[in-house]
């Protein structure tokens, strides 16, 4: 079976072929990209991760017409009353860049005592033959440290602590996050319900 992956973000692509690689070795499919597919990005209009990762799944899908995968994610900050979570992308847009942004939520978080975090990565897969979706949504708790550190991974990932580790998981690098990062989790329990079809 081949199944596109839908996303315009390299890193992004890279990281779910590496979470497929390493947690089913001897899984039977074919992983292309839809970078390189003069396809109009589509917009995220819905208030929860899950429905902007079903939504582009079958959005995609149409020019594919091949099972497509794609995934929201965003980072959600405690004291912030979970900000900026769902807009995630749209703050980053926003600020500029990473280290704008970086900047913008340790002034946000000056008077704020507790940094807890956690990250959220909705994935979906949708099978056009079978007009059907297979989701499962990861969740990845621990802290927002400043200044940000680390260059081994991406995104806001220098500025996140994960549960039980004293580093970022930019400093702990792509094997730590391919194994306990939100992206991962929601990636192996898609392939892990596509087994038992």
């Amino acid at each position: 079976m081949k199944i596109f992956i839908a996303s315009g973000n390299p890193h992004k692509v890279e990281e779910i072929k590496a979470i497929i690689e390493t947690s089913y070795e001897n899984l039977n499919l074919e992983f292309c990209s839809t970078q390189g597919i003069d396809i109009p990005e589509p917009d995220e209009p819905y208030q929860t991760f899950m429905e902007n990762a079903r939504h582009k799944a079958e959005y995609y899908a149409r020019f594919t017409g091949a099972p497509t995968l794609s995934e929201d994610a965003g980072l959600c900050i405690k004291a912030l009353e979970n900000f900026p979570g769902v807009y995630t992308k749209d703050f980053l847009t926003e600020s500029g860049s990473f280290e704008n942004a970086f900047s913008a939520l340790d002034k946000m978080l000056m008077e704020k005592k507790n940094h807890a975090a956690y990250f959220v990565c909705a994935a979906a897969l949708y099978l056009p033959l079978k007009n059907n979706f297979i989701t499962f949504e990861g969740k990845s708790s621990g802290g927002i440290s400043f200044p940000a550190r680390g260059n081994k991974c991406f995104g806001f990932d220098p500025i996140f602590v994960p549960a039980g580790y004293s580093e970022t998981m930019a400093e702990l690098g792509p094997d730590v996050k391919n194994s306990i990062g939100a992206r991962a989790m929601a990636i192996r329990g898609i392939l892990g319900q596509l087994i038992i079809l």
